[in-house]
């Protein structure tokens, strides 16, 4: 399926945070700081929700690592107590680390991502869950739109969302299933943010418009 971005412009009066676009009012989120207040980067990390690729938000300062090398990590830390409560998951076990840096051709734009042993799994569903996941918030970078996979430094052939085997690195139109039809990808599910609020994401290319609910801390619907 192909897909097109889109984005556009909320202007508010008050302070808020944009859950994903959905209210859940169990969820209580923590308060994630404004980049612009930190000095720090806004970066996505891709959880799963409901079967579906889900990005949070995270504000990072990069120091001696690539801005690669710190998005991934953040991933592999995984959710946050009140992302957990909104209903995010991950495929990624606890355990996973980087075995090295990642490796970016700026020629092919294909980042080579090397794991230690606990990111392969025998159950192919799961290995492709989380290799969308790395897909995913590795290619939200515009230097990378492919991704090569190593364990301890061996070639892990990359999987699709069914499970089977792709030629070549992974790109994120092997993950068609587990891409929502509207994906919101800023702001990220309680992302703290201030307007106007620039929301964008991607969507299949016939889509003809977007619609959007906004509700704020306490559920109270705005827009």
């Amino acid at each position: 399926m192909r897909r097109r971005p889109w984005m556009f412009s909320v202007v508010c009066l008050v302070s808020l945070a944009l859950a994903g676009m959905l209210p859940y009012r169990n969820a209580q989120p923590a308060g994630q700081v404004l980049a612009q207040d930190t000095g720090g980067v806004p970066v996505s990390v891709y959880f799963l929700r409901g079967g579906k690729v889900a990005p949070a938000t995270r504000v990072e300062k990069p120091l001696s690592e690539t801005i690669f090398d710190v998005a991934l990590k953040a991933l592999l830390a995984g959710p946050q107590p009140d992302e957990t409560a909104f209903g995010l998951t991950t495929a990624i076990r606890a355990d996973t680390r980087l075995r090295g840096p990642v490796q970016v051709d700026p020629t092919t734009r294909t980042a080579t991502v090397d794991f230690l042993r606990g990111f392969r799994s025998r159950d192919t569903t799961l290995q492709a869950r989380r290799m969308a996941q790395v897909v995913f918030t590795l290619t939200q970078f515009p230097a990378i739109t492919r991704v090569k996979f190593l364990v301890n430094g061996k070639p892990l052939e990359a999987l699709n969302a069914r499970g089977r085997v792709i030629d070549g690195p992974a790109t994120r139109d092997d993950y068609a299933s587990l891409t929502p039809t509207l994906l919101v990808e800023s702001p990220g599910i309680w992302a703290a943010v201030r307007s106007p609020i620039q929301v964008s994401g991607t969507m299949p290319s016939d889509t003809v418009s977007v619609g959007f609910r906004l509700y704020d801390r306490d559920d109270v619907l705005l827009v």
